[in-house]
């Protein structure tokens, strides 16, 4: 099976792409921000799965190898 890891995937954008993977019968691994105010977003399906990851600590993520990856996310300042 087909699979992807993706950043900022409670994004408008993210979240678009994640709808999509899934009706392509692609497993979706999502990492959020911990306590992440859109994990509610987040597609209910057996397909996604989630790993609470700042993106700070982004190289010490528990990704599985092989793994195709996707980042959507940025760290915006203001």
């Amino acid at each position: 099976m087909k699979s992807a890891v993706i950043t900022g995937g409670t994004g408008m954008l993210g979240l678009a792409l994640v709808r999509l993977l899934i009706s392509k019968n692609i497993k979706v691994l999502m990492l959020i921000r911990p306590n992440s105010k859109k994990a509610d977003n987040i597609p209910k399906s057996p397909l996604v799965s989630t790993i609470e990851c700042d993106l700070k600590d982004l190289a010490n993520a528990p990704i599985p190898e092989g793994e195709s990856a996707v980042e959507i996310a940025a760290i915006v300042s203001v």
